[in-house]
């Protein structure tokens, strides 16, 4: 009985190990579309050329955002509203917003803005629904006005999630001849 407990601790450590000692930070980008309430189901997201990966229950360790809209003609690029509700537990925030009026325009018709990386929204990642909006609104009468115009590929709120990787192979094979061997 003894003999297989100290097994058991040998084969838990190094398990504790390979978690701990490989973990790897995925950055997630959630986009804003203009004049559309995105609403998603799980937090995740898919790498190249593989299949989604729910990231529920993991940690997002930072945030940030990056807004580069260039709005269609006619369209008031201060009247931007882009608001992402982040389904996070025991964060300091949950509401991500970038309003028009925080957007500075670059150059000719093009309108940027960046939120450096912070710690609002760390924390575990909850189960659920959540949305990504984007919509115009009027910033001196609050009306709900048309929003038309093109995000580029590299805007969206960004999440950096640590996801531990799971015992390699090689890990599990190291544990096994360490049972073998103490028999």
């Amino acid at each position: 009985m003894l003999k297989n407990l100290s097994k058991l601790a040998a084969v838990a450590a190094l398990s504790t190990f390979a978690a701990t000692a490989s973990a790897e930070l995925v950055e997630v980008q959630y986009k804003p579309f203009p004049g559309i309430s995105a609403r998603y189901f799980v937090f995740g997201y898919t790498p190249d050329g593989g299949e989604f990966v729910d990231l529920t229950g993991y940690e997002i360790v930072s945030s940030r955002a990056h807004i580069n809209f260039t709005p269609d003609p006619g369209t008031n690029a201060k009247n931007m509203v882009a608001q992402m509700v982040v389904p996070v537990l025991e964060s300091q925030s949950q509401f991500y917003e970038v309003l028009g009026s925080d957007l500075i325009e670059t150059t000719p018709g093009v309108w940027q803005f960046d939120i450096p990386a912070n710690d609002l929204y760390d924390g575990i990642i909850r189960s659920g629904s959540f949305t990504v909006d984007c919509y115009g609104q009027d910033p001196i009468t609050g009306d709900l006005t048309s929003i038309a115009g093109t995000f580029s590929d590299d805007s969206g709120f960004f999440f950096t999630v640590n996801v531990p990787e799971p015992l390699s192979g090689a890990m599990a094979a190291a544990g096994m001849m360490l049972l073998r061997r103490r028999r």
